[in-house]
């Protein structure tokens, strides 16, 4: 059996600028480049590529592990006390900085599109691993009147969750009937905590917006319950 040819990390740039040109064109040319940019990854995905990378600036960094690229809401535990006491100065300042002030600033500046399209990595899954699907988004006025309405409803439930999460590292030591509807001591409890990340981190965003792509098109997550983007197209109005 043939091996299959090894990638480097400027393999992964070049497809990614031409993903960036599918957005350009006819339908025919987008999925010519997108086919392109396909055959680049054949063998060896991205992620691998770019392991070696990332590896020492983790040493660099006391071995702290972030996702750069991520904000609250969407990275829903970034503003939660706990996690920002558990990391280092420059990483809590990031995430508080870059939720609160750097995405909605940049928002208002260039549109959402400036995160949705060239830095979340939701975006970018939708728009190579579900390009073949795009035809099934639905652009029907029920499915916008639907979208406006989900997307908010999940943002609701992340900030009401931050709230009560930070409340209750405030007061939970002395309450605990409210510690354990809250945030609970292990993921089995099923407090507000892990009932939002297996509701929305895992059946909106992972079994609905990501696995059903032949269903529903790729953009489910992003359109219908990604709060990031109710936060960001709320600001670019």
């Amino acid at each position: 059996m043939a091996q299959p040819q090894r990638r480097g990390p400027c393999d992964v740039s070049v497809a990614g600028l031409v993903l960036r040109g599918s957005l350009l064109g006819t339908q025919s040319a987008r999925a010519l480049r997108s086919r392109a940019a396909h055959r680049t990854f054949r063998g060896r995905r991205p992620t691998q590529s770019l392991v070696p990378l990332w590896v020492p600036l983790l040493e660099l960094f006391g071995g702290q592990e972030l996702y750069f690229s991520y904000f609250w809401p969407l990275k829903y535990d970034y503003l939660y006390p706990q996690t920002l006491v558990d990391l280092p100065l420059y990483f809590a300042l990031y995430t508080v900085v870059g939720s609160l002030l750097a995405a909605p600033v940049l928002a208002v500046l260039y549109g959402k599109r400036w995160y949705c399209s060239w830095v979340c990595g939701c975006g970018g899954l939708a728009n190579t691993f579900g390009d073949p699907w795009r035809h099934l988004t639905s652009k029907s006025t029920k499915s916008w009147r639907f979208e406006q309405v989900s997307i908010h409803v999940v943002l609701f439930v992340a900030i009401a969750t931050t709230v009560l999460i930070g409340l209750d590292w405030k007061i939970g030591q002395d309450h605990p009937l409210f510690h354990r509807i809250v945030a609970g001591d292990h993921w089995q409890d099923w407090s507000i905590k892990s009932f939002y990340g297996f509701a929305v981190g895992a059946i909106l965003a992972g079994v609905i917006g990501t696995g059903l792509y032949p269903v529903f098109g790729p953009r489910v997550w992003c359109r219908n319950f990604c709060p990031m983007a109710a936060v960001l197209g709320l600001v670019q109005k």
